[in-house]
């Protein structure tokens, strides 16, 4: 197990992915699979990378039941990821900025 703390974290999410702030600068990039498991949301791009998201700071997913957690979708236009029950999501343009969440910690 490696721990790494925020500053290192956001430095290999900005070597990685492009900040954008929405989908107009995204045009062609689009979510084609997730799961969410041990409070960690995975995406699949049509470009062929994938995202593992820390979802700790999302209180509203992370303190929703099991069953509440796997009612999700994808949405139609590829660009985030929709909880039915909990009425929320989270849109791809969040997922590609480091900046969107503050990041206490992340274990890999």
């Amino acid at each position: 197990m490696i721990i790494l703390d925020s500053d290192v974290m956001v430095d290999i999410l900005l070597a990685a992915f492009p900040i954008s702030n929405n989908m107009d600068s995204l045009p062609d990039i689009r979510i084609v699979s997730a799961f969410f498991t041990n409070n960690l949301l995975t995406v699949a791009l049509n470009d062929g990378r994938i995202i593992i998201f820390p979802c700790a700071e999302m209180k509203w997913l992370v303190q929703a039941s099991p069953k509440q957690q796997q009612d999700f979708s994808i949405e139609s236009d590829g660009y985030g990821v929709w909880w039915h029950d909990l009425d929320d999501g989270i849109a791809l343009h969040h997922l590609l900025s480091p900046t969107f969440l503050p990041l206490a910690e992340a274990v890999i």
